[in-house]
């Protein structure tokens, strides 16, 4: 799965910078907010939101391209170190690891 993610995010990324050869890191981040607030309208409105998670995912690949970063590789990390932490009970259908509650209250 690694090989495939990370040959798929280089083929998009090589794309990406083809066709979209002035985007900049910062114009993606900007994209990405409204691609999320899109997805989460679809799924709010009970519509089909497969294609704005696509965009969301693809514009995430295209920042890690963009800065050299295997997808795959910091999203197997970060779930090594998710797998380590206490999360607190969900408040509005959200966890949070109990670090970030703690430093919420203080």
């Amino acid at each position: 799965m690694t090989m495939e993610l990370d040959a798929f995010q280089n083929e998009w990324g090589q794309w990406v910078a083809k066709a979209l050869p002035e985007a900049t890191t910062e114009g993606h981040m900007r994209k990405l907010a409204g691609e999320v607030v899109e997805l989460q309208t679809a799924f709010g409105a009970n519509v089909p939101w497969s294609d704005e998670l696509a965009d969301c995912l693809l514009l995430c690949l295209s920042i890690a391209h963009r800065h050299g970063i295997s997808a795959s590789d910091v999203m197997r990390k970060k779930f090594e170190v998710n797998k380590t932490r206490t999360w607190g009970k969900p408040v509005g259908g959200m966890y949070q690891h109990e670090s970030e509650i703690k430093d919420k209250t203080v």
